[in-house]
């Protein structure tokens, strides 16, 4: 899930903003309906968690391929 938002964003169809929020909604959604939580040790820390948001920040313009 991750990846695929984070790609989103590298492809400017998500705003750095709404990408954790998006991940939160379906990580709830998908717990309501029956998917086990990840582990402690799967949990991303927020700030390594979308890389294209952290270049975009840095004033880096370079990620797309």
């Amino acid at each position: 899930m991750v990846n695929a938002i984070d790609d989103l964003v590298a492809r400017r169809l998500y705003l750095c903003e709404d990408a954790q929020p998006e991940l939160n909604r379906l990580v709830t959604n998908g717990l309501t309906r029956g998917v086990p939580a990840p582990l402690p040790s799967d949990v991303i820390p927020a700030a390594e968690t979308f890389p294209h948001c952290q270049m975009e920040r840095a004033g880096r313009s370079d990620h797309f391929k």
